[in-house]
Parts: C-alpha cells; sequence; structure tokens
C-alpha cells in the first residue's frame, strides 16, 4: 500500500482555519434564499479569455437569470479579480474596492447594485461588457463572479470594512433576453495573459563524510516578468506554485520534511505550500533546505533537480535550460552544482551544510558560520557570517541566494532533525498541499495561479 505523509497538528490547524475563514466570506456564490419561493438569482456562463495581450483590456459580457419563483426587486453583482488583473471603474452604479499597493497578491473588487426588477424565469444581460486590465505581471489569472437579489445586508457584507471609490462612467444595467443562458451560481473564469515567466532553479556543491547531515539549498527564482501564485480551481483543488523532483546523489538519503517528501524510490518532490508563500513575482527566490545523509563516501556523487512547470506552463517559460541542475557532494576538480546558466561557489565547512554563493570571490560568500567547528547536534551558527576560514569559491554569476553557514556542519555525530528518511521503497506520496482562496474584505489576499488544465484547453 501507498505510504502518506501526515500533516502536522499545526499545517492542520492552519487548514481548517484558512478553510472556514474563506466559508465565510462573501463573493463565491449567492446569498441563500430564506424561503422555497423567494428569487434564486444565478449567473449566465461566463467564458474563459485565452491569450489576451499583455497590457490589453477584457471585454466580459455578463447575464443573469431569476430562477426562483417570485421576482428580485434589484441584484448585487461581484466581481473579484487576481493580482495580476485591475479593475476599470467604469460604471457609476458600481463601488470599486482596488488592491493596495502595499498588499501583495491582494485582489480588486466590484459591487454593482442594479436596479431592474428581475421577473421569475427570465434572463437578462448586462447592458455593457465589464472591462478587465492587465497589470505587467499578468499572466495566468482568474475572476471570481457572483450574483445575488439585493439586500442592505448583502451589500454591507460585501462592503466589509472596506472604503469603496464610486465610478465614472454611466449606469450598467440588465436587458431582458429571450435566450436562457446555462446559469451558474457562482462563476470562476479563467484568463491567460500572453506573458512569460522565467523560472529558474539553483542546485548545491557540498561535502561531507560518512554520517554527516548535510543541507542542500535548493532555489527556485522567478526571473519575471510574469507571476505566479495561487489559485481556487473548481471543486476546490489547488496546484503548487512550485515542485521540484529531487534525485539525491549516490551514497545519500533525503530526510523528508512538511516540504520535501518521499516520491518514488529514492526521489523527493518539494512542494512550495501556500502556507511558505503565497506566489512568487519577479525577483523573487524560495529555497527548499532539503537535507542529506552521507551513508558512503561517493567521489562526485552527484544528484539531480528539476524544477516542474506547475503555475507556469512550459511555453510560458521562455528559457528551459534552467529549468533542471544537480546537487554534487564530495566533487572533484571544477565539478559543480548550481544553475545551468552560471556555476556556483562552494562555501562552508568540510562536512557541507552550505549552499553556492552569489559573488564567487574568495571568502566573501558562501563561508561557514563557525569556520567549521565541530556541532553535536549537527548544525553551525546561523549567522553564516563570511570569514577567512570559508572555502574558496570558484566564479559564479547566478549562484544560490541562500547563505552558507545556516545549517553547515563539520560534526560526524550529527543527529537526524528533518523528519523522516527517504528510503530506496517505491512508495508515491500523496502530498496534501493545504491551501484556500484567502479573501479578507477591504482587499486582502486573493492569491492565484493558473490550474493546470487551463494550459491544455483550446
Amino acid at each position: 500500500m501507498a505510504e502518506r505523509s501526515t500533516p502536522s497538528t499545526a499545517s492542520r490547524r492552519r487548514t481548517a482555519a484558512a478553510v472556514a475563514l474563506a466559508a465565510g466570506l462573501t463573493g463565491w456564490g449567492t446569498v441563500p434564499a430564506s424561503a422555497a419561493d423567494a428569487p434564486a438569482l444565478a449567473l449566465g456562463h461566463i467564458a474563459d479569455i485565452k491569450d489576451l495581450p499583455s497590457g490589453g483590456t477584457a471585454k466580459v459580457p455578463v447575464s443573469v437569470i431569476n430562477k426562483g419563483q417570485t421576482e428580485a426587486k434589484g441584484a448585487i453583482l461581484h466581481v473579484q479579480v487576481s493580482y495580476g488583473l485591475k479593475l476599470d471603474h467604469a460604471f457609476s452604479n458600481c463601488e470599486y474596492i482596488d488592491n493596495p499597493a502595499s498588499t501583495r497578491f491582494g485582489a480588486s473588487r466590484a459591487i454593482c447594485v442594479l436596479d431592474e426588477t428581475l421577473a421569475p424565469g427570465t434572463a437578462y444581460a448586462a447592458s455593457q461588457q465589464l472591462p478587465i486590465g492587465t497589470e505587467s505581471r499578468a499572466l495566468n489569472e482568474n475572476t471570481a463572479w457572483s450574483v445575488a437579489p439585493y439586500s442592505e445586508e448583502t451589500l454591507a457584507q460585501l462592503r466589509g470594512t472596506a472604503k469603496p471609490a464610486k465610478g465614472t462612467g454611466p449606469a450598467l444595467k440588465l436587458v431582458e433576453q429571450s435566450t436562457e443562458p446555462r446559469a451558474h451560481v457562482g462563476h470562476s473564469q479563467y484568463i491567460t495573459v500572453k506573458n512569460t515567466a522565467d523560472m529558474s532553479v539553483t542546485g548545491a556543491t557540498l561535502s561531507g563524510k560518512t554520517g554527516d547531515i548535510v543541507t542542500a539549498g535548493l532555489t527556485v527564482t522567478n526571473k519575471g516578468p510574469g507571476w505566479t501564485g495561487y489559485s481556487l480551481a473548481p471543486y476546490g483543488s489547488f496546484d503548487p506554485v512550485v515542485e521540484l523532483d529531487v534525485t539525491p546523489p549516490p551514497g545519500t538519503t533525503a530526510l523528508t520534511d512538511d516540504a520535501c517528501q518521499r516520491g518514488k524510490g529514492t526521489t523527493v518532490i518539494c512542494k512550495l505550500t501556500t502556507w511558505d508563500k503565497l506566489g512568487l513575482v519577479s525577483g523573487d527566490s524560495h529555497t527548499f533546505p532539503l537535507k542529506l545523509r552521507i551513508d558512503k563516501v561517493v567521489e562526485n556523487a552527484t544528484g539531480s533537480v528539476t524544477f516542474r512547470n506547475l503555475g507556469v506552463s512550459p511555453e510560458q517559460d521562455p528559457n528551459k535550460a534552467n529549468n533542471s541542475t544537480r546537487i554534487v557532494l564530495n566533487g572533484t576538480g571544477d565539478t559543480t552544482g548550481g544553475t545551468s546558466d552560471g556555476g556556483t561557489t562552494t562555501g562552508g565547512s568540510s562536512s557541507g551544510g552550505s549552499t553556492s554563493g552569489t559573488t564567487g570571490t574568495s571568502g566573501s560568500s558562501a563561508t561557514s558560520g563557525t569556520s567549521g567547528s565541530t556541532s553535536s547536534s549537527g548544525a553551525s551558527g546561523t549567522s553564516g557570517t563570511s570569514g577567512t576560514s570559508g572555502t574558496t569559491g570558484s566564479t559564479g554569476s547566478t549562484g544560490s541566494t541562500t547563505a552558507a553557514g545556516t545549517t553547515g556542519t563539520s560534526g560526524s555525530t550529527g543527529s537526524t532533525t528533518g523528519g523522516l528518511a527517504a528510503t530506496g521503497s517505491d512508495n508515491t506520496v500523496m502530498l496534501g498541499a493545504a491551501a484556500a482562496s484567502l479573501v479578507a474584505a477591504g482587499g486582502a489576499v486573493f492569491a492565484v495561479a493558473r490550474r493546470r488544465r487551463a494550459h491544455s484547453q483550446g
């Protein structure tokens, strides 16, 4: 039977809290009717948009149908857009809540009050298409739509504590139409933008002796210009922002943790979850500190690291050459790990624990935090300050940004603190990436990424 990873108690609590928060917030569906014969409004189908030009504006047609038994005296249309999108303040009867510039991965929203009376069993179309613009970071985006019968309570709930801005254009109206649309209570729309995001992965060059536990800082960097993040896909499924397939160097055993879990055989899968980081904008990096126990010293032992395109599809990554790299343990000569488009420097004590430096100058980066002193716990100082005792680095332009010395050890009795060992058994772990769409009234967080299915849609 396949072995499963068990989320930590803290992880389960965070997941439960996030799900409860998302369930208690508005914007993802209609307010339920209090009686069977009350108005029941639904949205017509809202089509996905593919290959919107960067800097362009999407024009979205919207329709509403009253599926209930009684008329609705007015309606509230609500739309929320992901971090790469923006809402034009186009209609005077709409209120706009823009994502503050200081809020990373926040959402912008619009709340439109429609005065028309909606008869039961009747369909209506918005008098104008709703414009949605793109930011320079836009890549794989979402919009979330909902509609509800008008009430002051619903309006107040949608506003929350925010101070909306009124639109300046003409009023948006509903016009009766003869064709009944396919109805949805709430609707999630996907928008892909003609943009790119260069995702680069950096490996590590380490050294150590039998029994040592060394740390390979495996770093993923988004070189932009597009961003990538999380998305609430239909039916509540989520895709990770980053996923790495890691084959440890021969003679080592990977010690798994919350982020890096056992895959098939001796491989390890490292996933960036929503609790680590909501997304990666241009210039952002994330490092997985993968611990390796040296069971047997093998000269030039070389493992591999491959970035899996998830939030960014293969055709959106312009430089696939830097999607794979190596982990080199006890290398000789010029054997190093690092990105495929540049070398790295080897820092730290003789037992490793350091990753690559950023400048490649002698002793100026990636040096051991404690000059390689022995530590019974297997961990040296966390300051990672530069010094003269660090191994002289070879020149390299794209080394990892993770400073050495954070886990570097020279003690042969370092204890295993990284969780369970990834053995050679052919087991697949199903990783439960805790995720929820975090939406706070008043302009908080709405982390969004493109689901995998969207990349294959025509």
